[in-house]
């Protein structure tokens, strides 16, 4: 679909100009004369990128930039000013209100256009890698500051930290002066090589970099962190004393998010500092909460309910880290009146281990009613899940441990194959002790053909298998010690309930009270299926 582009000016003429500019590369376009227009076609219409006047009337652009900044709906919306204002406390003004761009009339409209192509890409890019395309990386590994409290003005939550690259060492170090003054964290390097020895090292909140270079210049260095997807989305701005259009117009090609001409007004350069920094920011926090109101959406789907089973109780708790983690539990009916119980945890945490449990719960749903078809036994559903996710290149990339159970409620038989994850704790008639199970195969991923064994117990009256994740074993306490498996064993021991519900809820308690206030690292699941007891 086209991206739609919202132009506001007073001036019929350079409206018209900026339609046939917009129109003519493939956009769509809406069009205002003043602030107040271009607001209530914001309540009808969502646009993929304003560019306003400065000088309208009825609102002008500045009091419309900072209406749209203060309304979160439209506050991750690329925003450009247009103006014939161009003297340094105008452009400055602009950019303080929450322009990511200012550029001056007249203009070049091969600059206009790749200036918005640019902030375009980088918000489909921003969206793409938060929703889950970069899902071996959570969201905080490419969003610096993300996490702050909602509210929080994104450059109070941390010092912002800026890389000058420059072989001029008299500029570089002006640079740096007026930088720290400023009050941001200032490293330098004198020429692509050593940026990214230092980026690697720390990555930084912006980039500013010279483009004539010795050894690697501005180019080649921004084109290598484009190449590395966990520095792509660094804000970068060019500073060179190179100020013709299509010097300018090779620099916005490599997606840089500026190019700024020497020699320089300081002010200027220090507010587009801080306004790159915290519209990267502010962009993450935006496309992050998208992201968690469409997982609170999908998780109600993937959290199902424990089925009633005549003569037994099976019950379950989960708590992720955040909306949804990697660790991922599922039942199932299948043929005969049986039941499989899904747990797995996938190696990772927070956003980026959701999305690959949300591919797992697809993958072993599909696998368990194909293979419980044919009669597979849980060690063919899981040799046929890994099958599966070895040769899925993408999901093959994270690794998962997986235990399937299949239970038999007529035999009160449970029978399991584990691909590297915990055996079930088996405790038994009148709480005299508690077994754990053999050790299974390898997690998934590593072997296309690899065998999994299968374990079987049977469930006297009142016995019960617990299945849990290293979230719980793994939490420690204040002095750094871990709850372990032994504290679950003696958690079951030590509980006087008769049903799966009460003898998970006794083993968190125990595991909350061993923590105290010590925050969990990891996501925690539990699941009980128990034997209903005698008389």
């Amino acid at each position: 679909m086209q991206e739609l582009v919202l132009l506001v000016d007073d001036d019929a003429i350079l409206l018209q100009l900026l339609e046939i500019t917009f129109s003519g590369a493939g956009f769509r376009t809406s069009m205002a004369t003043n602030g107040e227009e271009a607001l209530r076609a914001l309540e009808s219409e969502s646009p993929d990128l304003i560019v306003t006047d400065v000088m309208m009337p009825v609102m002008d652009g500045f009091e419309f930039c900072q209406q749209v900044r203060s309304d979160g709906r439209w506050l991750a919306i690329p925003f450009i000013f247009l103006s014939g204002r161009s003297a340094a406390d105008d452009r400055i003004a602009g950019l303080d209100v929450g322009a990511d761009d200012y550029v001056v009339k007249p203009f070049d409209r091969r600059e206009l256009l790749a200036k918005a192509k640019t902030l375009l890409n980088r918000a489909r890019i921003y969206r793409s890698q938060l929703d889950g395309h970069r899902a071996a990386s959570p969201p905080e590994a490419v969003s610096p500051g993300v996490g702050a409290a909602p509210g929080t003005p994104a450059l109070e939550r941390s010092s912002p930290s800026v890389l000058v690259v420059d072989d001029d060492e008299p500029m570089r170090k002006l640079v740096e002066f007026r930088l720290k003054k400023a009050r941001f964290d200032v490293r330098a390097a004198r020429n692509g090589v050593e940026a990214l020895v230092e980026v690697e090292r720390r990555p930084p909140d912006l980039i500013i970099s010279d483009v004539m270079m010795p050894e690697m210049d501005g180019r080649e260095l921004r084109r290598s962190l484009l190449d590395r997807r966990e520095y792509s989305l660094i804000p970068f701005l060019f500073l060179t004393a190179r100020g013709e259009t299509e010097d300018m117009m090779e620099g916005l090609r490599l997606s840089v998010d500026d190019y700024l001409t020497k020699p320089i007004d300081p002010e200027v350069l220090i507010q587009k500092a801080r306004n790159l920094i915290d519209r990267h920011r502010s962009n993450a926090d935006h496309y992050r909460g998208e992201v968690e109101l469409a997982a609170k959406k999908v998780s109600t789907h993937l959290e199902p309910d424990a089925p009633n089973i005549p003569g037994m109780s099976i019950a379950h708790f989960c708590a992720p880290l955040e909306v949804r983690g990697g660790d991922y539990y599922d039942y199932i009916t299948i043929d005969g009146g049986r039941y499989v119980v899904v747990v797995g945890d996938v190696m990772g945490k927070k956003w980026g281990a959701w999305f690959f449990s949300v591919a797992y719960v697809a993958y072993t749903r599909s696998v368990i009613r194909g293979t419980s078809a044919a009669g597979g036994s849980p060690g063919a559903i899981v040799h046929a899940v890994n099958k599966l996710l070895w040769e899925d290149l993408k999901v093959s990339e994270v690794f998962t441990t997986l235990v399937v159970t299949i239970v038999d409620p007529a035999s009160r038989t449970l029978t399991w194959s584990s691909a590297g994850h915990p055996s079930p704790l088996h405790l038994t008639r009148g709480a005299t002790g508690v077994d754990e199970g053999p050790q299974g195969g390898p997690i998934l991923g590593l072997q296309p053909d690899q065998d999994y064994p299968e374990s079987s117990i049977t469930l006297e009256p009142g016995d019960a298998a617990l299945f849990y994740t290293d979230g719980i074993t793994e939490a420690r306490d204040a002095h750094g010690e871990m709850f372990g498996s032994d504290r679950i064993q003696e958690a079951m021991l030590r509980s006087e309930s008769t049903d799966a519900r009460g003898l998970v809820d006794d083993v968190c308690v125990s595991a909350q009270e061993f923590v105290g206030d010590t925050p969990f690292e990891d996501d925690r699941t539990v699941v009980v299926v128990r034997a209903d007891p005698e008389g």
